[in-house]
């Protein structure tokens, strides 16, 4: 136990300051219904009210008169989901697919990696501005819009490290006895090989966070709920006569992605310890 990832993982500047920030997101995301019940999107105070002038609101209301504070928590929830679901959906889909082609090799090798080839070649938001345009701004939409380039990166690591793994004595000896290559390759070799994809799955959060917030920034969020990045984007009409509309949204998203990345950096320290 004292040896395992996490505890590693902890035990590192880095970690521990990525997951207590997390910690504090996930407590505001849960919280969010019960600290402010009602409407996020309800008109409250007037317009462009200043940070601290009522301590009802404290970060102030935006042009419309909502609480910046209420929709940030609010907004808190659907980020995180969305960046999860996307680092769980790309993950499961690179894992599978490099574990097929680094075990296989051969005709499933070429396919599964051309593929990744062909959707590595366009900028992966623009493949996510094209499946939101087509799909629609939901949930779902936007998990599939943001999963359908990030599985990529994550089967590649994984090729390697299967390919290095697969003439290992202890996969040999599960061929020896007979066991379906692909169940070998899933249930034998992608266990040995996840880990090298944990410190992935960070970057793949990260990215899912700023690209749902630039989504939302350009009208292509959920309109059903408060986004980050469509505050971002209405704090730019008044930027310079109530700069904070802006500022509060902008600080919450900069605080989730350097939680995300200390997180990944922690992970990839306790990897490198493990190694040596």
């Amino acid at each position: 136990m004292r040896d395992s990832l996490a505890a590693r993982m902890l035990g590192t500047s880095a970690g521990l300051a990525g997951v207590l920030l997390l910690l504090a997101a996930a407590i505001v995301a849960l919280a969010a219904p019960w600290l402010f019940p009602a409407d996020p999107f309800d008109i409250v105070a007037r317009p462009l009210l200043r940070p601290f002038s009522q301590m009802q609101h404290p970060l102030g209301t935006d042009r419309l008169g909502r609480d910046l504070l209420a929709m940030i928590a609010h907004g808190t929830r659907p980020s995180l989901v969305t960046a999860l679901s996307v680092a769980a959906v790309a993950l499961g889909i690179g894992l599978a697919a490099g574990a097929l082609a680094g075990m296989f090799g051969g005709l499933a090798d070429e396919l599964i990696m051309r593929l990744a080839d062909a959707l590595q070649t366009v900028p992966s938001f623009v493949v996510a501005l094209a499946v939101v345009s087509v799909l629609g701004p939901s949930l779902p939409g936007l998990v599939t819009a943001l999963s359908l380039s990030a599985w990529t990166a994550p089967a590649r690591v994984v090729r390697a490290e299967v390919m290095r793994l697969r003439g290992a004595a202890f996969v040999e000896s599960s061929l020896l006895l007979g066991r379906n290559r692909a169940i070998v390759a899933l249930q034998v070799v992608l266990p040995n090989a996840v880990t090298v994809a944990l410190a992935l799955a960070a970057v793949i959060v990260a990215g899912a966070l700023l690209s749902e917030a630039a989504l939302s920034f350009l009208g292509l969020g959920d309109p059903n709920r408060p986004s980050w990045g469509a505050l971002i984007a209405e704090g730019r009409q008044v930027m310079r006569t109530a700069p904070h509309v802006i500022i509060a949204p902008g600080v919450a998203l900069f605080l989730t992605v350097l939680a995300v990345s200390l997180v990944g950096e922690g992970v990839a320290k306790a990897l490198s310890r493990r190694t040596r």
